[in-house]
């Protein structure tokens, strides 16, 4: 059996620097993680690859597991908003301007109500991913054209 080459003492070294590094990137990545990298694929607007950025600016993928549990977290959809701009949209044309409390029965029935009217109407085409994907991606464009981005 050939022998192996001998590691050199400079790789032992380099090695030992990226064990210490990963280990210290770990320990001050938060949990979840507050900026995130998103790949766009530019021609329908999808979600190539999420990343998170730690404080030296070090990518990691974030895990399908943890990008459920970031989707669940009480964040609003943009679905939801468009179905609340067109039922705000009936409430104007009904003079309905009131907000009263609602129940979780209330709002059932609601989205039970609103729901076939959205499909018949030219705002199904809007809640197509297709067509948010694409308004995602031009209103990011636009919004990163028009701000000044925040450096990690």
């Amino acid at each position: 059996m050939p022998a192996r080459p001998r590691r050199n003492s400079s790789q032992k070294t380099n090695a030992s620097a990226r064990a210490r590094k990963d280990r210290k990137t770990a320990s001050t990545t938060p949990s979840g993680g507050s900026l995130f990298s998103f790949t766009l694929d530019a021609t329908t607007g999808e979600v190539v690859k999420v990343e998170t950025l730690n404080a030296e600016g070090t990518r990691r993928k974030v895990p399908e597991r943890q990008r459920k549990t970031l989707a669940r977290k009480g964040r609003e959809r943009v679905e939801e908003v468009l179905v609340e701009a067109f039922e705000a949209g009936i409430d104007c044309v009904l003079g309905d301007s009131s907000e009263p409390s609602e129940t979780d029965r209330d709002a059932e029935l609601r989205h039970d109500l609103v729901a076939p009217l959205i499909k018949r109407s030219s705002a199904s085409r809007l809640l197509k991913p297709e067509s948010l994907n694409l308004a995602i991606l031009g209103t990011l464009m636009q919004h990163s054209a028009t701000e000044t981005p925040r450096v990690p």
